[in-house]
């Protein structure tokens, strides 16, 4: 046995070695200052919401075990939302405002070849929207033969 060797199992990785992604941005505010592209285990982020939008939760954010603690909200006064969330691969089927008024409802739709999961409208309710539904780039039904079948990859190759 090796000098130093307790067991023969091996540890987890440092937690150090854990960073996190630049911090997200949330609706009704942003993030201060410049984003950083990783961040460090213990390293924090502050948030501040814009004119007319109230913080709910702490302004500041924090890098653990490669993911960010609790996100503050942005309310708008009066029940109003600020601009709806962005999401990827996906867009609303509107212009997107700086403000909406309490019960706004937007829609979202995806590319071809992307499948929409959860609700395609968001709702502007006590000053915050509801959450936006997602875009996953996969095929719902593929030709498999002479059958469809549900694949999450589909790989194609040429004959």
């Amino acid at each position: 046995m090796a000098a130093g060797c307790t067991s023969a199992t091996w540890l987890p990785t440092p937690p150090w070695n854990v960073t996190c992604e630049p911090p997200p941005e949330i609706p009704g505010g942003k993030v201060e200052g410049v984003k950083m592209s990783r961040y460090l285990p213990g390293e924090s982020a502050q948030y501040q919401c814009w004119p007319g939008f109230v913080m709910a939760g702490a302004s500041s954010i924090v890098c653990q075990n490669g993911t960010w603690t609790k996100l503050p909200k942005c309310k708008g006064k009066g029940g109003k939302c600020g601009p709806p969330p962005v999401i990827e691969n996906g867009d609303l089927l509107s212009f997107p405002m700086q403000e909406y008024p309490e019960g706004s409802i937007l829609e979202y739709k995806c590319p071809s070849l992307y499948v929409l999961e959860g609700s395609r409208n968001i709702t502007c309710t006590d000053g915050q929207w509801t959450s936006p539904p997602v875009c996953l780039g996969r095929l719902k039904h593929v030709l498999c033969g002479q059958t469809l079948c549900d694949c999450s990859c589909c790989l194609f190759l040429s004959s």
